[in-house]
């Protein structure tokens, strides 16, 4: 089984990265109508506006879209991974005293919580050139070049990967909790 978590990752990992590097050919500004589309699309439709003012604003906002979707794609994989393997070892909800699951409800909803504020003022932050504070030369010279631009879309999305995951178990926590609730002979 492990063969076969592993072989499905290197997958991923080649359909996330192979798009990423044939999108570095991508022209800064776009140029022709079908770019003027996408970018119409992404800003307007997906209100991703990442970047928009930069050096880059065609690949920028394309790549932040790009992986803003695979995050959302690899957390509903790895949830699937996890519950296949480990259903019998989640936690339920029902196991926590009443403390314990008020905390770490309160600790997974705080995450979450902070996990969408990044992310939504990631997507609308027009120009990440610009210092963001006295931590922000990192990102500021990250997105003045392509493959800068990679990593730091892979931070931002790490975010939402692992917020989105989290959702996920919950939701089956609690569906798994309604169920022992509605049916006691489980």
């Amino acid at each position: 089984m492990v063969i076969q978590i592993r072989q499905i990752f290197i997958i991923l990992l080649i359909v996330m990265f192979v798009p990423v590097l044939g999108m570095i050919f991508l022209a800064p500004q776009p140029e022709m109508h079908w770019q003027h589309a996408i970018l119409e699309f992404i800003t307007q439709k997906l209100k991703i506006q990442t970047g928009a003012s930069g050096p880059f604003p065609f690949y920028t906002v394309t790549v932040a879209a790009y992986f803003s979707v695979f995050s959302t794609i690899w957390a509903i994989i790895l949830f699937w991974m996890i519950w296949r393997e480990e259903r019998d070892r989640i936690p339920k909800i029902t196991q926590f005293k009443f403390w314990d699951g008020l905390i770490l409800s309160t600790f997974s909803i705080g995450f979450i919580y902070f996990s969408f504020l990044m992310m939504q003022w990631h997507f609308s932050k027009l120009d990440m050139t610009v210092g963001l504070s006295r931590n922000g030369y990192l990102f500021q010279n990250l997105y003045q070049y392509k493959l800068g631009i990679v990593f730091g879309e892979l931070f931002f999305s790490s975010f939402l990967l692992f917020s989105q995951l989290m959702i996920f178990m919950a939701v089956y926590g609690l569906i798994i909790s309604l169920k022992k609730n509605r049916d006691p002979t489980e």
